[in-house]
């Protein structure tokens, strides 16, 4: 007898359990890649997202330890901060440059962005800067306090328009950042944070310690 000839290549049935296995793989590849570039994309927005506010943070923390004195708009979405000082002293502004004369910062929300505006006079002119110090902010409230003496709460916070302006040791500043700046953000991200006028806050807590 002829021996038969052997069977070369694959079945139709191994064949398609080929293609549902490589399909399968396929699927599994594509969600763990979705998967990292989500997880990346949320690492690099949490990345932008704390760099966007440390910067404000920084800059409004080291504005109103200096400041001399505040101002803020009636609707609350504008901040003005007044600073001494000069060539023995050198402080830098939030734009980021040393000054050696008094100045003003001015925060404020334009277009959603916050914005700040730098003032001063030099050779018998004022002379002003601005820069966007953080995109995507699309809420700005303030708030500022004062040292209620007599009552059993130290500060109390309230509308800016509402504090007489002169007296106010604290800021509270509230934000809220939009989340299409962002990749992976599903909401929009709310900010709030108190800042202290050191020199009166010091001075204000001593007065009240005495009466």
């Amino acid at each position: 007898m002829k021996n038969k000839a052997k069977q070369e290549g694959f079945t139709l049935i191994e064949q398609l359990i080929t293609l549902a296995l490589g399909a399968l793989l396929m699927a599994g590849i594509a969600t763990s890649v979705s998967a990292i570039t989500r997880a990346q994309n949320l690492t690099q927005d949490y990345g932008n997202l704390y760099e966007s506010l440390s910067f404000i943070t920084s800059s409004l923390a080291r504005s109103t330890r200096g400041a001399e004195k505040v101002n803020a708009t009636s609707s609350n979405t504008q901040l003005s901060i007044k600073i001494n000082s000069n060539a023995d002293r050198e402080t830098q502004s939030c734009l980021a440059k040393k000054m050696q004369q008094n100045f003003t910062e001015t925060y404020s929300l334009v277009d959603n962005k916050l914005v700040c505006e730098v003032e001063y006079a030099t050779g018998g002119s004022t002379v002003s800067h601005s820069e966007v110090i953080a995109f995507g902010v699309t809420k700005l409230n303030l708030e500022c306090a004062k040292i209620e003496i007599g009552t059993d709460k130290l500060i109390e916070f309230k509308a800016c328009e509402e504090t007489t302006l002169g007296e106010v040791i604290a800021v509270r500043v509230g934000l809220i950042l939009d989340k299409n700046e962002f990749l992976e953000i599903e909401k929009d991200f709310e900010y709030n944070s108190t800042f202290y006028l050191r020199s009166k806050h010091d001075n204000k807590i001593k007065n009240n310690k005495n009466n």
